[in-house]
């Protein structure tokens, strides 16, 4: 698996940041310089915690309370996208976003999707297939 690109739209200081990583035969490794104070720590505890922490149900409170505090003024259903990370799996792309949706009792709510067209055509086709099985269903009924 491999990071290729990473869109943060808001997060700290960092704001609408694109960072491309372009994999090579050489090394894997990749060097993030900048002067101090300009975010790099914050990139990184982001692009972990988002990485590590989303898709468990158990660790998403780490990440509400990475993002507690950072959106005081987000509005009852407004949604706010975080950042979109594109990570290739063996040759197949996939798209990862990070949203917040603010709630009523004027905190917010955080989830994450995947957007893997495969996936899609595939649940496209099985709910084809299932429609077709409980036509056959409904036809074997009606002879007996």
């Amino acid at each position: 698996m491999f990071l290729k690109q990473i869109h943060i739209k808001e997060f700290k200081a960092l704001k609408n940041v694109h960072i491309s990583l372009k994999q090579n035969d050489k090394s894997n490794v990749f060097s993030i310089a900048s002067l101090n104070g300009l975010g790099k720590s914050t990139l990184l505890q982001f692009i972990f915690t988002m990485l590590h922490c989303s898709f468990d149900d158990g660790r998403k409170e780490y990440v509400k309370n990475l993002l507690e505090g950072l959106y005081p003024d987000i509005l009852d259903d407004e949604l706010l996208e975080l950042a979109e990370f594109e990570i290739e799996d063996k040759k197949e792309i996939i798209q990862i976003g990070f949203v917040i949706v603010g709630n009523t009792h004027g905190g917010f709510n955080f989830d994450c999707f995947l957007d893997i067209p495969e996936i899609e055509e595939k649940l496209e086709e099985l709910g084809e297939l299932k429609s077709k099985l409980e036509s056959l269903l409904k036809i074997q009924e009606e002879i007996r």
